[in-house]
């Protein structure tokens, strides 16, 4: 067999997907082969380099179409953007959290805290909501190591997820510590090892006590006994000051030890509708197939393609779904992944769970439609030059400063921000001397934030946008961090080439569709 079908398994693989025949031939296989391992290890560096206390935060509706999606380009182009859309809620997460940078700054805090307490109220609203119908089981397993309690409370699952939700004590100290999720964890049932990538979010929930730690964690359907290993907590610290917004996984305090639980999960049938709607969008044809309402979830699938030739769609958002007069508001970390096409775009997107409302028809109200201008520009780039390179790019100005050559090859891109700027964030990349491409790069961005009006915000104060009228996020300052498949040879760049650039619009549309019987 060929590495390229192996690699091609890397993602079910970290998602645990593969069957078990598969998944022995590509352990064998990444046993000799150094190209496979490091593919692997790309896409597990990734995800190891997010803050955990960033991946935890709630993020608001309409927040996703203003975040880049592309996490990495390579000479492979669309084929690892594709590996990486399999990952469906940890990229998200990684989206997101490469998007938004620093939590928030500690000016912000007094918002900040409000808007926390009251998503954690809603989230414990939801599960008291559960477990009266007998949707979710209270659990009170407990189990204690290295000075530290934590306890299984509640679980409730469904076709579409399961949430595990938990408390840890700190019983020496006044420490609050959390799951980490992208190394600490493991799920095992019927002698599957699901890997801590398997829980696609993880959610942080308020708590009074200075030495208790409140949390979320959600996994893939699973109905029956599980067994839960804890073996690593991360310190959680919700407010970040704003110079540390790069801080990377490996140097946040943590503690080891062994906490196991055996837990019972009883899973409860979703209520699935066929809606075959087809509509126009702004000239766009979009096609709604499927709604999903779960005890944890709703979830909308839809396709929609390009009406304009020299204009690509990147994405239409859906900003809520409204029933019997209550809007169900797209919730990110509730698990939504984008398959993208060369012509089409199949979604599906979370919503605040229906399940309870019973409705017979529904009102689908569209959110914003981000828009992929191409417009080609080359700079060439001196790699060893300190001072910055500034550059333009359709009258704006763009400059290059802070490269650092090593293992992999850090700089820094700044784009001059302006209200009118004819474009929103930049689809860009770097090429060497012999014209190639690095074979994976992560980019972190830090931007503003202009409503309807035009007031400008901080985008790292992203828990405002839901109070804000038509949000648009422009980056400015954006952390690349390029890879070469070899560790020993660096990426050096020397061209800056950017391909296109990306703009968003607010239709004023919505569709009503009456749900017939449900499959």
């Amino acid at each position: 067999m060929k590495c390229e079908q192996y690699e091609e398994w890397l993602p079910a693989y970290i998602e645990c997907d593969l069957s078990k025949e598969e998944e022995l031939l590509l352990e064998e296989h990444l046993k000799n082969c150094e190209s496979c391992k490091q593919e692997l290890s790309f896409f597990q560096e990734i995800i190891g380099e997010i803050k955990v206390e960033n991946n935890d935060i709630r993020v608001p509706r309409d927040f996703m179409t203003n975040v880049r999606k592309k996490v990495t380009k390579t000479t492979k182009g669309k084929k690892r953007k594709t590996r990486l859309a399999a990952f469906s809620g940890a990229v998200a997460s990684i989206i997101l959290v490469a998007s938004v940078g620093t939590v928030v700054a500690n000016d912000g805090l007094k918002s900040f805290m409000d808007w926390w307490k009251d998503n954690s109220t809603s989230e414990n609203e939801q599960v008291e909501r559960l477990v009266q119908s007998g949707l979710s089981d209270e659990v009170n397993i407990e189990a204690i190591s290295n000075g530290v309690k934590m306890k299984i409370t509640n679980v409730a699952a469904d076709d579409i997820q399961t949430f595990i939700y938990y408390e840890v004590e700190d019983l020496e100290g006044e420490n609050r510590y959390m799951v980490d999720i992208s190394s600490g964890l493991e799920v095992l049932r019927k002698d599957k090892k699901w890997f801590a990538h398997g829980a696609f979010s993880s959610l942080s929930l308020y708590s009074e006590e200075n030495n208790v730690y409140k949390g979320r964690i959600a996994l893939k359907p699973v109905d029956g006994l599980i067994n839960l290993r804890i073996n690593k907590l991360d310190k959680f610290n919700p407010i970040q000051d704003e110079k540390n917004d790069r801080t990377d996984l490996k140097d946040t305090e943590y503690i080891e030890g062994d906490w196991q639980f055996e837990i019972p999960v009883k899973k409860h049938a979703a209520i699935e509708y066929k809606l075959n709607k087809e509509v126009e969008v702004e000239g766009n044809q979009v096609v709604f197939n499927k709604l999903v309402i779960a005890p944890t979830v709703t979830t909308l699938s839809y396709v929609f393609m390009d009406g304009n030739p020299n204009r690509q769609v990147s994405f239409i958002q859906i900003d809520s779904i409204e029933s019997n007069g209550k809007f169900a508001y797209n919730d990110l970390l509730l698990g939504a992944g984008n398959d993208l096409d060369y012509d089409s775009v199949s979604s599906e997107l979370a919503f605040e769970t229906l399940y309870f409302d019973q409705p017979k028809e529904i009102r689908i109200h569209i959110g914003p439609i981000m828009y992929y201008e191409t417009y080609r520009a080359e700079y060439p780039i001196d790699p060893y030059k300190s001072d910055p390179q500034i550059f333009e790019y359709l009258g704006n100005q763009i400059s290059i400063k802070d490269i650092e050559i090593n293992n992999s090859t850090k700089l820094t891109l700044n784009e001059n921000f302006a209200v009118d700027r004819p474009y929103e964030r930049l689809d860009f990349t770097f090429l060497d001397k012999e014209g190639n491409r690095p074979s994976g790069s992560a980019i972190s961005e830090e931007g503003k934030v202009v409503d309807k009006n035009k007031s400008v915000y901080e985008s790292k104060d992203f828990y405002m946008l839901k109070h804000l009228e038509r949000p648009k996020l422009y980056a400015v300052v954006n952390h690349i961090e390029n890879h070469t498949d070899s560790p020993d040879k660096p990426f050096i760049p020397a061209k800056l080439v950017i391909d296109g650039y990306f703009q968003t619009e607010y239709p004023d549309q919505y569709i009503d569709i009456k749900l017939e019987d449900p499959k």
